[in-house]
């Protein structure tokens, strides 16, 4: 049963952020040919676009920390099946014992992609560094 449902877990995750991916950069491109089609007509009708496409712009930036998150929830999935299959091999499962090998590759590869795409974010409502805090890193750089 584990064999099966942390996986199809894992893989049903994966599959989401891929299906937001594509979704949102149709997205991005037919508002870039709004655009572009805004830029033929009367100044106070394309300002009028030009606002509601940023809006969409904005919006569409839900895909990169939906898929943020669901990165961190594969890559403790991935730790918990391989704590789960250490334990059985533990108590002498010879398959489990195989699986921590590889599980432990995909551990290691999780954990790079997720350091190298999240850093520290995205943050939980209010664990995160506040605008002050930010503002006050950036003020640093001046």
């Amino acid at each position: 049963m584990r064999e099966l449902h942390l996986p199809s877990a894992r893989d049903e995750l994966d599959a989401i952020v891929g299906s937001t991916e594509k979704a949102t950069e149709e997205i991005m491109s037919a508002v870039e040919k709004i655009e572009q089609i805004a830029s033929g007509i009367d100044a106070e009708a394309a300002d009028q676009i030009n606002d509601q496409v940023n809006q969409i712009f904005e919006a569409c930036s839900f895909q990169d920390i939906t898929g943020q998150r669901i990165t961190k929830v594969v890559t403790t999935l991935l730790q918990i099946e391989s704590s789960i299959e250490s334990m059985l091999a533990v108590f002498g499962d010879e398959a489990a014992r195989e699986r921590v090998g590889e599980l432990s590759e995909k551990n290691k590869a999780a954990e790079i992609r997720a350091d190298a795409n999240l850093l520290n974010g995205p943050q939980i409502e209010g664990s995160g560094n506040s605008q002050d805090d930010i503002d006050s890193i950036m003020a640093s750089f001046d």
